[in-house]
């Protein structure tokens, strides 16, 4: 009888665990309090990957604390990252041409090529000489051209050589003019008082007075040095 309570005592003993064991729901316990919510790192890899931006999901109620302060969320990471790339906004044209970047701008993610050209390449490309313009920094230097005939205005010469304008400015040659030396010429070099010098008409003359050229005049018979924006 003894031995029977005994064995009886200890199924109830293990039905009791049991019930215990598989006792309450498995389900979230609800929706955490107010900012507690968390990215996956799904969402991070998305994010770092192909600038896809994200919404924090739902976090967690339980534990009562977040990780130690040696651990970083991975909330900590998204936003740590996306607050260092939102300060490399670089496109193509900031690049030097040929030279790879990591472009975080929206639409055109990831690894991407420059294609800036600085204005003295820009230049020699179009077969114009980048030289000294007798105008203050940053418009010191600029791209120059010679037409091969005469009576153009420098308006139309540097639509010509594929340039949007002309520079309408106080820019000349030197006095030794070796701007036009440098495109062949060997006529005499003079000063003149004009706003459609540089020129060359009956020997070269460089513009002594400070005037603005004056990019619309043409003069038949002159070849104009011309000074184009790059």
């Amino acid at each position: 009888m003894k031995r029977m309570m005994t064995i009886v005592l200890g199924v109830m003993f293990l039905v009791g665990l049991g019930g215990m064991a598989v006792a309450g729901s498995l389900d979230s316990p609800g929706d955490p309090s107010a900012g507690s919510g968390m990215y996956t790192l799904s969402q991070i890899y998305d994010y770092l990957n192909s600038g896809t931006e994200a919404t924090p999901i739902a976090g967690f109620q339980e534990p009562g604390s977040a990780p130690g302060s040696t651990m970083r969320t991975t909330k900590q990471i998204y936003d740590d990252l996306k607050a260092k790339y939102d300060l490399c906004p670089a496109t193509a044209a900031d690049v030097k041409s040929g030279v790879n970047y990591f472009s975080t701008v929206s639409g055109s993610w990831g690894v991407r090529t420059g294609t800036y050209v600085t204005p003295q390449a820009a230049c020699a490309a179009k077969s114009g000489y980048w030289a000294a313009t007798q105008l203050t920094y940053p418009d010191d230097y600029g791209c120059w051209f010679l037409p091969p005939s005469a009576g153009a205005s420098c308006t139309e010469v540097c639509l010509a050589y594929g340039f949007a304008s002309c520079v309408a400015a106080n820019w000349n040659d030197d006095t030794s003019c070796s701007i036009w030396k440098h495109f062949g010429g060997t006529s005499s070099c003079a000063s003149y008082a004009d706003t459609m010098a540089p020129i060359s008409y009956y020997g070269y003359k460089y513009r002594a007075a400070g005037v603005n050229q004056v990019c619309d005049a043409k003069l038949a018979g002159a070849r104009r040095l011309c000074l184009c924006n790059p």
